[in-house]
């Protein structure tokens, strides 16, 4: 089944702790499934507030998992939340 993976982005204030919202840069995710790996990169100046689609994906009944590089620029990893939206 193709199911998509969507991260949320918010400002600097929503975010416990006051981080700053990254204006530029990118973050780099990579989605396990059965299928195998699939890096994904998503550019942070066009991502908009709240939910954005990172991508549509081959997910099967069983173990799948994303999860966040700290290969960007910013010298720390930053996710709000990630979901499963099925297609």
């Amino acid at each position: 089944m193709r199911q998509g993976v969507a991260q949320r982005q918010t400002r600097g204030a929503e975010r416990s702790g006051g981080s700053p919202r990254l204006a530029r840069g990118q973050k780099f995710f990579s989605i396990s499934s059965r299928e195998g790996i699939e890096e994904v990169e998503v550019d942070l100046e066009n991502a908009e507030l709240g939910w954005n689609l990172i991508g549509t994906f081959k997910l099967e009944a069983g173990p799948n998992s994303i999860q966040l590089s700290d290969k960007n620029d910013a010298g720390y990893v930053l996710a709000d939340a990630i979901k499963w939206v099925r297609k």
